[in-house]
């Protein structure tokens, strides 16, 4: 009896193994795809990532520009990034990963479009509609009546080199009530475009210029 006992005990123990084993491998499958940038790389984006809270204009654009550039590599430490509790990492992660061009990112962007943040929320939906990912576009022309001239500068960015439009709209007027006409043709715009057959058919291929 002990002696079955122990092999049961010995069974159990492995399969604990095996299955701690098989939950690793599943929780660093969002870097297997990616290209390894190898251990002194890796420590070079870990370190410019941490930087990013404490620096600020042309530094930060630098620094993001940086890591954009550097390839697939970082993209691992970028969407881990997403789930920093500091709100400019997160949004500074999302920029970088929106101008690598990599479509593999658009899911681990997506799971955070409802990110607490606006700003935050702002960047991710950019990113995803400059990869291709349509279905954020009415975050963007939402993001075009904001108080800050620089989120309607960013909105309209992404908008306008996704799609090709511009409808007049100028994010440096500052009264609401003026942009109001340009807002309401994007808005019309958009309507319109959910009856195309691009879009029916595709939200992450749609056409530049429709």
């Amino acid at each position: 009896m002990k002696l079955l006992e122990t092999r049961l005990a010995r069974v159990a123990a492995f399969a604990s193994l095996f299955l701690l084993a098989a939950l690793s491998s599943c929780a660093s499958s969002s870097s297997s795809q990616f290209v390894d940038p190898g251990n002194l790389m890796r420590e070079k984006i870990d370190e410019q990532i941490a930087r990013i809270p404490y620096q600020h204009q042309q530094e930060l654009l630098d620094n993001m520009l940086w890591l954009s550039q550097v390839g697939e590599g970082a993209i691992p430490a970028l969407v881990q990034a997403l789930d920093s509790g500091e709100p400019k990492l997160r949004s500074s992660a999302a920029w970088c990963l929106g101008h690598m061009g990599d479509k593999r990112v658009i899911p681990y962007l997506q799971k955070h479009t409802n990110d607490s943040n606006e700003i935050v929320r702002l960047e991710i939906a950019r990113s995803l509609v400059l990869l291709g990912d349509y279905r954020q576009i009415p975050a963007l022309i939402a993001g075009l009546d904001s108080e800050l001239q620089d989120v309607r500068y960013r909105c309209f960015d992404a908008l306008q080199s996704a799609t090709g439009q511009n409808f007049d709209y100028d994010h440096r007027i500052s009264e609401a009530d003026d942009r109001r006409s340009s807002i309401d043709r994007w808005q019309q715009w958009w309507v319109a475009q959910q009856g195309q057959a691009w879009f029916q058919g595709s939200q992450l291929a749609a056409p530049q210029g429709r």
